[in-house]
């Protein structure tokens, strides 16, 4: 159902509710008001009538009112015999003691409203000593103001049909009037490809709702066209990556097979081939690992991580790649310290970090793994993950000694593919891919990973973790 004919469905709704209420009060109303204003007419005529009434002085009862201008009545005497009537010889006999009003059914069907009160005719202008208070009955028709409720009734029917009429007609105007932004809103996003996402709506003469949700698809706008530019960088970056690995066994397998070879020659080009695949395989691995890592912060598996049971399987892992380097590896981890995090992506992260640390820390140097609970300042807002502060956080810390990262690469330390001036005059061979997946694993536990220069020389790596609970 379109907002449109909603729109319009509500308003009559709205219309018959008003217009139907309105008109069960008014006609709910009408009949009290009705006979109220019949039992002051049946007041006001007993006053006239009681002054217009005359006893002359053969006793008879003579009424001076000769054109009958005062209506239907009846005058008796104390004992109920008739003195004097005109006009309800239809309702006889009148039921006795009638004084307030009340509403009888005449022979015919017809109903009056009768009432009744004490008078005291005049002789010659004064009262009669033996004279005694007379009755004075008075009636009106009771359906009198009968066609004002007819005529009320088909008003109210006319207004109905009108209100429903004219109430779908606005409605109608004001639905097509206040959709024209929103029709704008959408053949706007029509024009919006994947190639023009630097597009932005208009916000000028919108209403603040719509304003609003013009912001919102912007904002939606600027993520997407980060996402598209981020996917390109990588595809591009990717394929200069694999560019010199491909070419590479490409250029040894064709001098190999230009002409007939020894085996140990033919060894020796195998032997290229397995390094430069090898490091391919590196990269290859490195980019899934990056596209694993670029994963909703709902689809990870949140539970309780004992950190110093994580720090031992880590300890292990590079105990011997350390000693072989002569860098000196240490884990200080309490076992009272607990985070709440995935672990296979914690350890993965911490797996990078560690990795980084050793392949750029030179002989003789140290390198470091601990944690403590979070004291001081919020950790600084890293890339989408806020900054955190307040009790119940724990700073996780990769620590080396070695030439740590220049003041003007810490931006871009984190950035895929990018390789600082220390990693490039190292040696090591690397993608510029390993802090790239630790950023985006922390990311996606909404935790900052920030970058440190320690005060002894060498790089800090901090990454600030929630506890159970927190």
């Amino acid at each position: 159902m379109s907002l449109r004919l909603r729109l319009m469905l509500l308003v009559a709704a709205l219309v018959v509710l008003l217009l139907g209420g309105l008109g069960l009060y008014l006609g709910g109303s009408l009949e009290p008001w009705a006979i109220e204003a019949l039992d002051h007419e049946l007041e006001i005529r007993c006053g006239a009538i009681g002054a217009h009434l005359e006893i002359k002085r053969d006793g008879e009862l003579e009424e001076e009112d000769e054109g009958g201008e005062h209506g239907a009545f009846e005058v008796q005497d104390a004992s109920g015999a008739l003195l004097l009537g005109r006009g309800l010889e239809r309702l006889r006999p009148l039921p006795a003691g009638i004084w307030g009003p009340r509403t009888v059914t005449a022979s015919d069907g017809a109903a009056w409203r009768l009432s009744a009160c004490a008078i005291s005719p005049e002789h010659a202008g004064r009262l009669r000593a033996e004279q005694r208070p007379l009755r004075l009955i008075v009636g009106v028709p009771a359906q009198r103001f009968a066609p004002v409720s007819s005529r009320f009734q088909v008003g109210l029917g006319i207004a109905l049909v009108l209100g429903l009429g004219l109430g779908g007609l606005g409605a109608a105007l004001i639905a097509q009037l206040s959709s024209a932004p929103l029709r704008r809103l959408s053949a706007e996003l029509r024009t919006i490809e994947a190639s023009s996402l630097d597009h932005r709506i208009s916000l000028a003469g919108l209403d603040p709702e719509l304003s609003r949700l013009g912001g919102a698809v912007n904002e939606l706008l600027d993520r997407l066209s980060l996402a598209f530019q981020q996917q390109r960088a990588l595809v591009s970056r990717a394929s200069h990556a694999l560019r010199t690995p491909v070419a590479s066994l490409l250029s040894i397998t064709e001098v190999s097979l230009r002409r007939e070879r020894s085996a140990e020659d033919y060894r020796q080009a195998l032997v290229e081939v397995a390094e430069v695949a090898a490091d391919a395989s590196v990269l290859v691995q490195q980019i899934l690992a990056l596209g694993r890592a670029d994963i909703p912060r709902g689809t990870l598996s949140l539970g309780p991580v004992a950190l110093a049971e994580l720090g031992e399987e880590l300890r292990r892992l590079f105990a011997a790649r350390a000693a072989e380097a002569g860098i000196e590896l240490s884990v200080d981890l309490a076992p009272s310290l607990v985070a709440w995090a995935d672990r296979a992506r914690l350890r993965e992260l911490l797996e990078v970090l560690l990795d980084n640390a050793l392949r750029y820390t030179p002989r003789g140097a140290r390198v470091g793994l601990r944690a403590a609970a979070a004291v001081g300042e919020s950790a600084p807002a890293a890339g989408p993950a806020p900054p955190l502060a307040g009790p119940g956080l724990i700073d996780l810390e990769v620590w080396d000694t070695g030439p740590g990262f220049a003041a003007e690469e810490r931006s871009k330390v984190f950035e895929r593919f990018f390789r600082g001036k220390a990693a490039e005059h190292s040696g090591q061979a690397g993608t510029g891919l390993g802090l790239a997946i630790a950023r985006a694993i922390a990311d996606a536990h909404g935790a900052p990973l920030w970058i440190e220069e320690r005060p002894g020389g060498g790089a800090s790596v901090k990454l600030r973790l929630r506890t159970p609970g927190q």
